[in-house]
């Protein structure tokens, strides 16, 4: 809905009568997409016309779900993602580089298990198996040093 020089999201429960503010209100958002109860837009998160920089000049992805009424932000980068569609099990968006380049990427709203969580993961189990060995290994030389002791002191007897 627009409601003044910038374009805003205006959320309206039809069944309700009830409307809110979808996003923040300072920043305007574009090419809107419910489904699924989701809505997903663009939005020129942290625009400020007087003191552009391109670093905030570029749309980034939003998403809120309904039911709960949590929004979050989805990218957040110096490259212009645009366009997106609310998906059955996630959303696609096409993202814009500088060159001119045009890519279609399709986010998944599971939990993927990201490849450097993987990798970190790996370690951590080789690194647990490795102080685990370590700790068994202590254990058995302060069970022999003990018994070593012990079997001394019936000797002297």
């Amino acid at each position: 809905m627009n409601v003044s020089a910038l374009d805003r999201m205006v959320i309206y429960d039809r069944s309700t009568g009830e409307q809110w503010l979808g996003f923040d209100p300072i920043y305007p958002v574009g090419n809107l997409s419910m489904g699924y109860g989701y809505v997903v837009w663009e939005a020129k998160d942290h625009y400020n016309p007087l003191s552009f920089t391109d670093k905030y000049g570029d749309w980034e992805i939003h998403q809120l779900h309904l039911a709960t009424n949590y929004s979050e932000q989805l990218t957040s980068d110096t490259i212009d993602q645009v366009n997106p569609i609310a998906l059955e099990g996630g959303l696609a968006y096409i993202e814009v580089e500088d060159d001119g380049e045009v890519t279609i990427n399709v986010l998944t709203r599971g939990t993927e298990l990201a490849t450097y969580s993987s990798i970190v993961l790996q370690w951590s189990v080789l690194l647990l198996i490795a102080l685990t060995f370590i700790y068994i290994m202590q254990r058995q030389d302060e069970v022999r040093s003990k018994n070593i002791i012990h079997d001394n002191a019936l000797e002297s007897e």
